[in-house]
């Protein structure tokens, strides 16, 4: 049964000893992020952990508690370390039950790779009693959502499509549009103005990113190169679920940096 929850705010766990370690690159939290930008959700918090059933449970309990959902990614595959299912299980006080519909899908899946389930396997079919299976149209393995918390998988094309299936599940406000403003302009330059402005429209979000630039060749972030050649570019973005709000704060934004031209 698809349900439709309307929420606003978000965070995000992402489990993996190997991402700590620095031999995974976490690549979900941009996904993540894009699919709640437009859907006017605000990402509060990102968080990211061994594997390990009490920091799982630890971090579950308190991320699930500061916003009206959580996102979690990796440790539901079948290997020893893949222990997310049975922290939230355990956190949840609901034991974990085989789905008998994802082991058909999945026993179907394998059959046709030449593969039959093994134990391994069995555990990808476990879910805490009472949740809901969340679809994996990539190897069937599903993800499940309890409570407020929504478990996927880490693989980064699988919790894509896993993500994908939510959209009806996960009702929302106004999508966040953000325009940028490129300036030579250094932030100590504007950075009074643009703290006044951000008062002026506390609902939206201001940001400055300053970056270096190498002022022979144009190039960003160039490490490489003397530091007589390098000058600082910034970009300052506005972000708004307003449009015409949005128009409104970039005009002023514009004739503010013109006012701060020598």
């Amino acid at each position: 049964m698809v349900t439709s929850s309307k929420v606003a705010t978000a965070t995000f766990l992402a489990i993996g000893s190997e991402l700590l370690a620095g031999r995974t690159q976490e690549k979900n939290l941009q996904t993540l992020a894009k699919f709640l930008n437009q859907r006017g959700i605000k990402l509060l918090e990102t968080r990211l952990i061994h594997d390990s059933l009490e920091d799982i449970r630890v971090s579950v309990r308190s991320l699930s508690r500061v916003a009206d959902v959580l996102f979690t990614s990796g440790g539901i595959g079948p290997t020893h370390d893949d222990i997310t299912s049975a922290a939230i299980a355990a956190e949840f006080k609901a034991p974990l039950e085989i789905s008998k519909i994802h082991l058909e899908m999945m026993s179907a899946f394998y059959k046709r790779h030449g593969e039959v389930m093994n134990e391994a396997k069995m555990k990808m079919v476990r879910l805490p009693r009472g949740a809901e299976p969340i679809e994996n149209s990539v190897s069937m393995a599903p993800g499940f959502h309890i409570g407020n918390v929504y478990v996927l998988a880490g693989v980064p094309q699988v919790f894509a499509a896993m993500l994908s299936t939510l959209t009806e599940r996960i009702a929302s406000g106004a999508e966040w549009i953000s325009e940028t403003i490129d300036t030579e302009q250094h932030e100590s330059q504007f950075a009074e103005q643009l703290g006044l402005l951000q008062k002026e429209y506390p609902d939206c979000e201001i940001g400055s990113y300053p970056r270096l630039k190498d002022a022979k060749d144009g190039k960003s972030d160039n490490v490489s190169v003397s530091s007589e050649r390098l000058s600082w570019k910034n970009s300052i973005v506005v972000s708004d679920s307003s449009p015409q709000r949005l128009r409104e704060i970039v005009q002023k934004l514009r004739v503010m940096l013109k006012s701060l031209e020598s």
